[in-house]
């Protein structure tokens, strides 16, 4: 077999030249510029291996047949022994795919930067250890465990709807970082779902949200002639099964929002009603007073109602029954609206 025969085999079945030109027409690289990579990652390799000066090495690149030559200062083709050919073989398409692989990232990353926290669509692909990836119109996609909603079940080929948090970087695979977590989640499904939402008649003020159980979500309006908590909600609740469809299992509760402190407070609370409040500016916390029997529902399962509550308004939320004035175990720290 001759040497050049031998750079054909390598190049063809190790590089898969063939695939390399097609990924290369897809992120809109010349074809010379491959040739390009290709002789110079052909002349390092050979030059490294053998010891030899790569300033004496040139490389003659043909995508059409797959083959390679490399040659000599007076252009000769170089004796290439058998060791010498399954070392390229290794080394060459480590870089070129490596290139390509980085080329790929700029790419995705290019096309993720404007759509940080916009909403996406995609497929779910397959699993590999925690993490999801994803089809997307527009690009790949990574959904990460540490982004995915708590006890959602998923499997290949449901459709997913996502937000984009960036480009994943190297070395991992090229693909975008998307997430079912993120609070943005809540409100580009509302834009989507909501024509008021969407043409601005129906202002959300924040979100607070448990993802995969919860989220309470403020909503406004300057229009009179508008409920925005029943716009969201939909005529005969249309417009929330459609974002329940979307979301799976979690919960949404929409709470009218109010540039009164202590009105803002007792809406988000609800269902529970409160009886009484007492609002402490310098430490920014509401004491709120329920009935024994409203209680419960105030603080939620796990202190949840009450956690989500001092989410969305920003207040540390205390709350306590005429007979305790205060229950520290069902006070809720606030970590400020989402």
């Amino acid at each position: 077999m001759s040497e050049r025969s031998r750079l054909n085999i390598l190049h063809r079945q190790a590089a898969d030249m063939a695939g390399a030109v097609t990924r290369l027409r897809n992120l809109g690289v010349d074809e010379e510029e491959l040739c390009r990579k290709i002789a110079a990652a052909t002349v390092s390799a050979y030059a490294e291996i053998e010891a030899a000066p790569k300033d004496t090495l040139t490389a003659d690149v043909d995508l059409v047949s797959g083959g390679v030559r490399l040659l000599d200062s007076d252009g000769h083709p170089v004796e290439i022994s058998g060791p010498t050919t399954r070392k390229l073989a290794e080394l060459v398409p480590k870089v070129i795919l490596e290139w390509l692989s980085e080329l790929d990232r700029a790419r995705i990353a290019t096309i993720a930067a404007p759509l940080y926290l916009q909403l996406v669509d995609g497929v779910l692909a397959r699993k590999e250890g925690s993490t999801w990836l994803l089809a997307c119109p527009q690009f790949p996609a990574v959904l990460p465990a540490a982004e995915q909603m708590p006890g959602e079940e998923l499997s290949e080929e449901q459709h997913l709807s996502v937000v984009v948090l960036g480009g994943r970087p190297a070395p991992a695979r090229p693909g975008v970082v998307v997430s079912r977590s993120h609070p943005a989640l809540i409100l580009r499904l509302l834009e989507a779902e909501v024509p008021e939402v969407a043409s601005g008649q129906v202002v959300v003020k924040a979100v607070a949200r448990d993802p995969g159980r919860r989220s309470k979500i403020a909503v406004s309006t300057s229009d009179p002639a508008i409920d925005p908590q029943g716009a969201c909600i939909g005529p005969h609740g249309i417009r929330h099964r459609a974002l329940m469809e979307r979301l799976g299992r979690e919960q949404l509760q929409f709470v009218l929002f109010d540039d009164n402190a202590e009105q803002f407070i007792s809406n988000s609370l609800a269902p529970a009603r409160p009886i009484h409040m007492e609002l402490l500016h310098e430490s920014r916390t509401a004491r709120v007073t329920v009935t024994e029997d409203e209680l419960p529902s105030a603080i939620g399962r796990a202190g949840e109602n009450a956690r989500l509550a001092a989410r969305l308004t920003g207040w540390k939320i205390d709350i306590h029954t005429p007979s305790s004035p205060s229950s520290p175990p069902s006070s809720a720290g606030a970590e400020g609206p989402s």
